[in-house]
């Protein structure tokens, strides 16, 4: 019986993640393996005991690569821009007649919190992140009699490794969660699979830019620590003493706080570097690293606040955030696209929420007009006759809504009579 090897890490390898002193703690292998032979996994009747099993150290290794990959400021800027802004966006259903459901709607009220134990932000965010650097997040699922998911929560990526087959790695053939296993077809019995097809995975991919970006962080912070001298003042007369040289360099510097012209005798030359503050940190490599990083998540030079020379500029804030959420909606459309699978079986029946109704992420506010600029389209609409003015009052946030007829106040009770005695 062919045994399957999970996760395997050099020990030189597994050392350097382990104990980080460069930038080498970037580089992992996937805990994706790849079976012996196609049918190794689909019908050779493995079980969890003809695994080779990860150690925890191996885990405790990837965790510390990806915290010092986080430590580089363009990095985490670009997970905040995928996972941190798109965890703010509310889940909201829709029917077959693409009309929102009610948010307490028995079909979906999950999707205002999901997992019981945890906010909507809190769990979109891991989802979002667990996809950026594992390319594949799971939630496990608790259903009701009605066999309808109700709860969900998110499994802890050490927990999960694949079996993939060796002809397509991109084909998973099995799951191991918590040393059980669940072949591909039943693992949707249990969990719900966001796998984002390769957006993600920068664990693995990302490796060699992310090392170069610690490299240069790290150069720039030995010359922070042990910056150049911007001048050296050559004595040509009898050496001195380290006292007398440490009285002349105060004595010099002294007196160019009072006076900007200095006088030297024959015996000593001044003479200036051109090192200045950019070189010293060498902002340039940095900002190039910088974009590189934002070219490897996908994103706009801007969300990492990266300098890319390129003339595009955005008039508006609305018009900047629709560019960043196209770059991000790949992420969403794998969430969106998950909760809406539909089995398509002879009964056909959906996986996570009921057949027929999706999931969608409100984004409309978020990349809104400003009022004004709002304002001026639905006049210019009105005027050329585009628009009504019920279709402006159903777009437009600041319509206000037809008030409500109040019920009319119910009479007051008549004052009790004070019987004579």
């Amino acid at each position: 019986m062919p045994r399957v090897s999970i996760g395997v890490v050099s020990p030189s390898l597994l050392s350097r993640m382990m104990f980080p002193v460069s930038s080498t703690a970037f580089s992992t292998t996937p805990t994706d393996t790849t079976a012996s032979s196609p049918s190794a996994v689909a019908s050779s009747g493995w079980s969890p005991d003809d695994v080779t099993r990860p150690s925890a150290s191996m885990y405790r290794a990837q965790a510390v690569a990806i915290k010092v990959a986080l430590a580089i400021p363009a990095v985490r800027k670009a997970q905040h821009v995928i996972a941190g802004k798109p965890s703010t966006f509310k889940l909201a259903a829709f029917d077959q007649a693409n009309t929102q459901l009610e948010p307490l709607d028995p079909r979906s009220a999950w999707l205002r919190q999901p997992d019981p134990r945890r906010t909507l932000q809190s769990l979109l965010f891991r989802t979002l992140q667990d996809g950026i650097w594992h390319d594949r997040c799971l939630w496990d699922v608790e259903r009701d009699l009605a066999d309808r998911a109700v709860r969900f929560r998110r499994v802890h990526p050490s927990r999960i490794d694949t079996v993939t087959d060796p002809r397509d790695e991109d084909t998973v053939e099995a799951y191991i969660v918590d040393g059980k296993d669940y072949s591909a077809e039943r693992v949707w019995d249990r969990f719900v699979v966001f796998d984002f097809g390769g957006l993600g995975g920068l664990r693995r991919f990302g490796a060699p830019l992310l090392e170069l970006y610690a490299d240069l962080q790290a150069a720039a912070g030995n010359y922070a620590r042990a910056p150049h001298p911007k001048a050296i003042l050559k004595n040509h007369g009898p050496d001195l003493d380290d006292d007398e040289i440490d009285e002349l360099l105060a004595e010099w510097e002294s007196a160019r706080a009072t006076r900007s012209v200095g006088y030297l005798n024959d015996a000593m030359d001044y003479d200036t570097h051109g090192w200045n503050p950019e070189e010293l940190q060498l902002v340039e490599s940095r900002e190039h690293a910088a974009l590189e990083v934002a070219r490897l998540f996908g994103l706009p030079a801007k969300s990492v606040d990266a300098k890319s020379g390129d003339p595009l500029t955005y008039s508006t804030l609305a018009e900047w955030r629709r560019d960043e959420l196209d770059a991000v909606r790949p992420w969403l459309s794998v969430i969106e696209q998950t909760l809406s699978l539909d089995d398509r079986g002879s009964s056909p029946r959906g996986l996570v929420l009921p057949y027929g109704i999706t999931a969608r992420f409100l984004t409309d506010e978020y990349v809104r007009d400003a009022a004004l600029t709002r304002m001026q389209t639905w006049e210019t609409g009105l005027r050329s006759g585009a628009l009504e003015i019920e279709d402006v009052k159903a777009a437009e946030p600041l319509a206000i809504a037809p008030a409500k007829p109040r019920p009319a106040p119910a009479p007051a009770p008549a004052p009790a009579q004070e019987t004579a005695q």
